[in-house]
């Protein structure tokens, strides 16, 4: 029997569908982003949605997000004490985009399930700490 640890009881967890209440504010998200951004994506990227509106991240190369200024994407979350320094890494892999929790204090989160690592799907919702982002891919 697996044990809340292991990584294929995570796996599973993560592929569970997400309640009803939870996509519709999730694409309530997503219009807001889309609408905001006022332009198509057109390549992968998170959407991170801050206080002044939302901040592209592109991910052409794999990217660390965190509170620490050497993380390569610190933006708006330099001061938020939830997130660690290097919190995670969101890298292209031969497989699709691939999001590792880089051993964070409060984890990394895919809607309702912390996880590890995991290939993202179009429009996951990223949370880090008190930080949202929404995963587009147009492929």
């Amino acid at each position: 029997m697996n044990s809340p640890s292991d990584s294929s009881l995570n796996l599973t967890l993560t592929d569970l569908p997400v309640p009803s209440s939870q996509v519709e504010d999730r694409l309530a998200l997503i219009a807001r982003i889309l609408d905001a951004v006022g332009r198509e994506l057109t390549e992968p990227c998170l959407v991170h949605d801050t206080e002044m509106g939302p901040v592209v991240v592109s991910l052409d190369a794999a990217r660390v997000i965190g509170r620490s200024v050497r993380a390569d994407y610190p933006g708006p979350t330099c001061a938020d004490l939830s997130l660690s320094g290097r919190h995670c890494r969101v890298e292209p892999t031969p497989d699709g985009m691939l999001l590792e929790d880089l051993q964070s204090t409060n984890g990394t989160w895919i809607d309702t399930r912390r996880v590890e690592t995991r290939l993202l799907r179009a429009g996951d919702l990223v949370r880090i700490g008190r930080q949202r982002f929404v995963y587009f891919d147009p492929q």
